[in-house]
């Protein structure tokens, strides 16, 4: 006790050399009161007065921390029979550890908790002591206050000295036990306990370990459903946090939790009282994420925390995941999960989806069953599951939900053929039947209008529709044939070719990658007489210079040019992402929170360096095609003229040549003009500012007025290049209908 006393004074005194000496004095004051006294009274007057003296008052805080916790240790130890005095000593503790008011946290200064918590940590057998006054009589004391401040305690050093409460509760015999058992006292004492097994549990496997097997699954539970599930209080939140902790990354924790047969009781968490599609309560919204999270990590691979780290870093796929996905399905979890996909909360939405991924990925059964299942769409009118997912993928506000609806997606046809056949089927339908006046839309319908969509903005739609229409092709060619014959024009509906057409004529954003995919087909194995029909459709409507000049301008946007050397085209960031989840009226704290980190290609550089090279080689054959088939005959036998071809390809390459000469040199004004423009040193205006001779007033001004000349024909040369090429063709995942997935075999 000498050597942690003389500790105590260092740490602490070197802090209140610089802080208030009036409170360090009245400290010592009420210390020697409370250690010479003679009469309890006066003894427990001085600890009440020493509590007052702390409240809000930091200085007063690192004194006691300093002179006065082996003092306050030494009456909790030998004073257990004065219930007032051991009240008031641990009272005290948790004043002095316990987290800063909102005052003491405004103020300069250093916090006292962190100090003091480490002080009363190094004092040996102090977590021993408070441990003790928690067993059962007569080794602990049962009266409620000395319970209730001494888990108080305890929670306080756990937040702070994480590591040596843990090791101390370890090394106690039952002290896990105890903790356990005390979830069963009465309400309050139950709820601060619940709060000190979250900090105990967050990090530590052992305890994560013997408080599972000490049966805190079932008493967690059984204290959920007792407060109202999603409809109760923090409570519950507090709960489902533990139990979280309990599951994550800990393997055995999972296994022993499916054996316990549990997962029946996790799509009753999911599920409330309240209307989903209106603003909800912040705490129903916390305690639904926190449910969330459970479901997600019984499906999930499992992720090895921190410190205990696999050899090879790959997370652990769950063992027993197929058992997991069918004991869900039966028990109601994907209708509960689907259900939530139409909440008003945007991180509602984005959780539910990211659960509805990992349970019908790979399992049959419940890819059917969402097939078909059915959710509350935004009008609040039960619509086809899918469907609603397809929406949330083209117009969902937020990429966390967008990049979730896309990942359902994927999963539900990885794997699941007569799915995939059943969604094209959809598409085929909306093909033959145009779409009647006050008839209801169906997937396929949604798909396909969204994909061709050739009105302003709709470019970023039309490529998440794309990427959709990849999953349905891929690795199916029943499905690929299912389409092939809606390629071209018959008597009563336009065909795939003759709409992608439109996207070029339309001289929107697309044009180069819509060329491609028509390449593609040109290129490709395609039916007899198609090729043909094809080329005659883009003489027809766009002419082949035009045709052959996008291709050759969408190999020059910087997309482009950055894909095919391996490089990464920053991406806009929008001027504030917390506007994407908020929501009117909603109290969801979550809503503020910025998105996460964007891992999916749509939100990417669509064009990496194996795609860079698809178009090129794509380009090449195109062009043999093209070129040959137009010198040689078209399908009603005619032939045409050597000279006129001659002539179209003349100019078609002086119209390609002019292209590149326009882009060149636009690019080198844009470089110059940025340069001359600064004052920086190596600048030809900064040279002459720094020489100081007698022309630098001279060429500052003729460089200024270089610099602004560069500027207008720059901006000049650029509406002259959107005039041949149909506007600035950047990149877009059009590209993944036909070039990767399908018509290029």
């Amino acid at each position: 006790m000498k050597g942690f006393k003389t500790f105590a004074k260092g740490i602490g005194g070197a802090v209140l050399r610089s802080g208030d000496g009036s409170a360090e004095s009245s400290v010592e004051v009420l210390l020697q009161r409370i250690g010479d006294g003679v009469l309890a009274e006066d003894r427990q007057e001085a600890l009440a007065d020493l509590r007052d003296l702390m409240s809000n008052n930091a200085p007063a805080k690192l004194a006691v921390g300093a002179h006065g916790l082996p003092l306050l240790c030494t009456v909790v130890k030998e004073e257990r029979q004065d219930i007032e005095m051991l009240r008031g000593a641990l009272e005290c503790l948790t004043i002095v550890i316990g987290p800063p008011s909102q005052a003491e946290s405004a103020g300069k200064g250093p916090h006292p908790a962190a100090i003091n918590a480490e002080l009363f940590s190094r004092g040996k057998d102090n977590v021993e002591m408070l441990l003790g006054l928690l067993e059962d009589e007569p080794a602990g004391i049962s009266d409620f206050y000395v319970r209730y401040h001494t888990i108080q305690l305890l929670t306080s050093l756990a937040a702070v000295s994480s590591f040596r409460i843990q090791e101390a509760i370890l090394a106690a015999p039952m002290g896990v036990v105890h903790l356990m058992d005390m979830m069963m006292d009465m309400e309050a004492l139950r709820n601060e306990v619940l709060l000190l097994l979250i900090g105990l549990t967050h990090s530590n496997q052992s305890i994560q370990q013997i408080a599972a097997f000490e049966g805190a699954f079932e008493r967690l539970l059984n204290i959920v459903r007792g407060e109202g599930a999603a409809d109760g209080g923090i409570v519950v939140q507090d709960c489902l946090e533990m139990m979280n902790n309990l599951l994550r990354g800990n393997a055995k924790n999972q296994l022993l939790f499916r054996e316990m047969g549990h997962l029946s009781s996790l799509p009753g968490l999911l599920r409330t009282q309240a209307n989903i599609q209106k603003p909800l309560a912040r705490q129903k919204v916390a305690n639904l994420l926190a449910a969330l999270d459970t479901v997600y990590l019984l499906l999930a691979p499992i992720t090895t925390p921190a410190g205990h780290q696999s050899k090879d870093g790959v997370p652990q796929q769950q063992p027993d995941k197929a058992g997991t996905q069918i004991t869900l399905l039966k028990a109601g979890c994907l209708d509960a999960l689907l259900q939530l996909v139409g909440a008003s909360s945007v991180v509602l939405r984005s959780q539910a989806l990211r659960c509805i991924w990992q349970l019908v990925e790979g399992n049959h059964a419940c890819q059917q069953h969402l097939l078909e299942g059915s959710a509350p769409s935004f009008q609040g009118i039960a619509t086809s599951a899918l469907q609603v997912v397809l929406r949330i993928v083209l117009h969902g506000r937020d990429m966390r939900e967008r990049i979730g609806a896309l990942k359902v997606l994927q999963a539900f046809c990885i794997a699941n053929k007569e799915g995939q056949q059943a969604l094209t089927s959809t598409i085929t339908a909306s093909l033959s039947k145009p779409q009647q006046t006050g008839q209801d839309t169906s997937f396929g319908m949604e798909l396909m209008h969204s994909l061709v969509d050739t009105t302003p903005g709709a470019l970023q739609v039309s490529g998440r529709a794309a990427r959709v229409l990849s999953y349905l092709l891929a690795d199916n060619d029943q499905s690929k044939e299912m389409l092939l014959p809606y390629l071209a024009d018959t008597d009563s509906t336009p065909g795939l070719l003759s709409q992608v057409l439109q996207v070029m004529s339309a001289a929107i954003t697309g044009a180069g990658l819509a060329a491609v995919m028509l390449g593609a087909c040109l290129s490709g194995q395609s039916q007899a007489g198609q090729d043909a029909k094809i080329l005659d459709a883009i003489k027809a409507q766009i002419g082949v210079g035009q045709y052959l000049a996008a291709i050759q301008m969408l190999k020059q946007t910087p997309e482009f040019v950055a894909g095919a050397n391996g490089l990464q085209v920053p991406r806009h960031v929008p001027q504030s992402s917390s506007s994407l989840g908020a929501e009117a009226g909603e109290a969801d704290e979550y809503s503020a929170q910025p998105p996460e980190s964007p891992s999916h290609p749509l939100d990417e550089n669509p064009f990496d360096h194996q795609s860079t090279q698809l178009i090129l080689v794509v380009e090449q054959q195109t062009r043999q095609q093209v070129l040959g088939k137009q010198a040689g005959s078209i399908p009603n036998g005619t032939a045409l003229s050597s000279q006129a071809a001659d002539i179209a390809n003349v100019k078609l390459q002086q119209a390609e040549t002019l292209i590149q000469h326009l882009q060149r040199e636009l690019h080198e004004l844009k470089v110059s003009s940025t340069a001359d423009a600064s004052n920086d040193k190596d600048s030809p205006a900064g040279n002459a500012l720094r020489d100081g001779g007698t022309d630098s007033a001279v060429q500052l001004a003729a460089a200024l007025d270089e610099s602004s000349l560069a500027k207008n024909q720059a901006a000049s040369l650029q509406k002259t290049v959107q005039q041949l090429t149909g506007g600035p063709l950047v990149s877009s995942s059009i590209l993944t209908i036909c070039v990767q997935r399908w018509l290029y075999r």
